[in-house]
């Protein structure tokens, strides 16, 4: 049965359009990022982590780009190896499959190396889009050296391979024995976490063995092997399978192994994680019965009352629920605790700047603290962004749920408004990091004046711009997965390329995000800059929510042509106010921004 099972899984991948949305999303990253170190794009190029004349195409650098983009693709990795066990689950299939003659062995490895051999095929678009795109006829002659099919070839079975059998074999376990998703998104989390871990922390002692062993991706090794490398060496040598590299490849694929074998022995063909005992279920019916004999039922009609004061009551009630739920959620805790080990481990000496003793000053620490839990907040706006759109249809109560008489919109801003606070939740514990901090370091002068202007009115509006397009993006696109992805795909653009791609801040989104602080001026002269960028890009944020509202799903059809007439029909009087009100804001804007421009 297990090569019925593999080859299910297969032709399964193979029909799902999301299988070839992922390889032509690589390939088209792996393209772009060659071109950039080619020179096609004026302006633009990527920090390799080493110096020297490198030429584009040169094993070191196809190397460092296959890697980074497998650090991207961990997300892909999650989807599609983390997801078959699961989807039974979801599908509710699970009952059906569990009663076929099949062995424990060949559902979980033929489930795990069928989408595995998927995730090998898709990843095959990093060599492919790197070397085609060494090939253009446009690059810079001066900056492309020999090109050999070894050096995109070499990266692949020597990184992406194995990364993709330990990063999967994590999420094929995790998402197997929780049955929940959102266990894969706390895996690929912890991944980043010891990433970060050893390179910034580990690097910076002397024993940097330990931090190329334990570094989960394979670049810390990479860089112990060049560091003494010239220029040209790091142009015509390929990368040496040197002992650093083999013992970290082979640590991680031991861990992949025995977290197989883990998932084998604690995985359970029984549908109830529970027994159910028949005594206390007797008890239990008997007491009910019981009581409904003995109780007098009375009946009250009442006239339902929708008003202002109604909804405001029922917005309340979502909003709490939602944000409770997220607050309590273990993946939320996991998260953030690892967000706060993070800052912890990596700022235990924040009181030096370039090897001279300094005072860990409050806007050094806000700096320090918001750069690295950055990408923390990021994933818990992106992840539980799909999670709120989806809870009600994830719990197969969306139909119950939309039967019943609130509006779209107060469905949909409570939701967002539970996420915002949640973010402020974020911002405090931040805060109280800081501190303690900072008193770790024996510095008492916490300036909670700059802590609050910092977080709370100049940081906190980014995350908020940022949730609003999270929404928008989930709620248009109307599949978690992609959309999770589309989100992503969207930050990195937004974050790395569009800074080189557009000269003003009025065409990257959310741009000017933060306001330099000094002792002697404080904020200075740029808060008023900073507070019309922030309204401008709100004005923007304000219509995403609105086409949001028009686009909400509710009902079981679920069609683009569907929503589109719905959409036509929920466009009212106030809704096109506000529409036109926010566009006029953006008219006037871009119209002051040309106009300045060309004086």
């Amino acid at each position: 049965m297990f090569l019925q099972i593999f080859i299910f899984e297969l032709r399964y991948r193979l029909k799902r359009p999301a299988t070839y949305i992922y390889w032509a999303i690589l390939f088209l990253m792996a393209f772009l990022s060659i071109n950039i170190l080619g020179g096609a794009i004026d302006g633009m190029n990527i920090n390799m982590g080493y110096s020297g004349n490198v030429m584009a195409n040169a094993p070191i650098n196809v190397y460092v780009i296959t890697t980074f983009l497998t650090i991207f693709g961990i997300l892909i990795i999650s989807a599609i190896v983390g997801n078959p066990v699961y989807r039974d689950f979801e599908h509710e299939t699970h009952g059906l499959f569990f009663t076929y003659p099949i062995t424990k062995a060949d559902y979980l490895f033929g489930r795990y190396l069928g989408s595995a051999a998927i995730c090998i095929l898709v990843f095959t678009a990093v060599s492919l889009g790197l070397y085609i795109g060494s090939l253009m006829p446009w690059l810079d002659p001066e900056k492309i050296g020999a090109n050999k099919f070894i050096y995109y070839i070499q990266p692949f079975f020597i990184n992406i391979i194995p990364n993709i059998l330990v990063f999967g074999a994590i999420f094929f376990s995790l998402a197997s024995l929780t049955r929940k998703i959102l266990a894969n998104y706390v895996g690929a989390v912890f991944l980043f976490v010891i990433y970060g871990v050893t390179s910034s922390l580990l690097l910076g002692i002397e024993n940097k063995t330990l931090a190329a062993i334990l570094d989960p991706i394979g670049m810390t090794p990479l860089y112990e092997i060049i560091k003494y490398w010239t220029p040209a060496e790091k142009n015509a040598l390929t990368i040496p399978l040197d002992g650093l590299l083999i013992a970290n490849r082979l640590v991680w694929l031991l861990l992949g192994g025995l977290t197989l074998f883990f998932t084998y022995k604690r995985f359970s063909f029984g549908q109830f994680t529970k027994e159910i005992s028949l005594k206390r279920l007797k008890k239990t019916v008997s007491n009910s019965t019981e009581n409904v004999q003995n109780s007098n039922i009375a009946f009250y009609f009442t006239e339902p009352i929708f008003n202002k004061q109604t909804n405001f009551r029922n917005w309340l009630r979502i909003t709490k629920i939602e944000f409770l739920n997220i607050l309590a959620n273990r993946y939320f805790i996991a998260i953030l605790f690892a967000g706060i080990a993070f800052l912890f481990s990596t700022n235990i000496n924040i009181g030096s700047l370039y090897d001279t003793n300094t005072y860990p000053v409050t806007y050094q620490v806000i700096e320090l603290l918001n750069s690295q839990f950055f990408m923390f907040i990021l994933i818990i706006i992106t992840f539980f962004t799909g999670e709120l759109i989806w809870r009600e249809r994830g719990s197969k109560l969306n139909e119950i749920f939309d039967a019943l008489p609130l509006k779209n919109s107060l469905t949909l801003t409570a939701k967002f408004s539970a996420l915002v606070f949640i973010e402020f939740f974020i911002m405090f514990v931040i805060l109280l990091t800081g501190i303690v901090i900072q008193i770790n370091s024996g510095y008492y002068n916490f300036e909670l004046d700059v802590y609050f202007k910092s977080l709370f009115l100049i940081l906190l509006p980014n995350y908020i711009l940022y949730t609003m397009l999270a929404f928008f993006i989930h709620v248009l696109v109307n599949n978690k997965f992609f959309a999770h992805a589309v989100v992503v795909i969207f930050f990195l653009f937004n974050f790395m390329m569009a800074p080189s791609l557009f000269e003003h801040n009025l065409f990257i989104f959310g741009a000017n995000s933060s306001i330099p602080y000094s002792d002697m001026n404080g904020f200075g002269n740029q808060v008023f800059s900073y507070t019309m960028f922030k309204l401008y890009w709100f004005a923007f944020a304000i219509i995403l929510m609105l086409l949001a509202n028009l686009f909400f799903v509710r009902g079981t059809d679920t069609s683009m042509k569907t929503r589109l007439a719905i959409a036509k029909k929920r466009i009212n009087k106030p809704m096109a106010i506000s529409i036109a009100s926010a566009l006029i804001v953006l008219f006037l804007w871009e119209l002051t921004f040309f106009t300045t421009q060309m004086c």
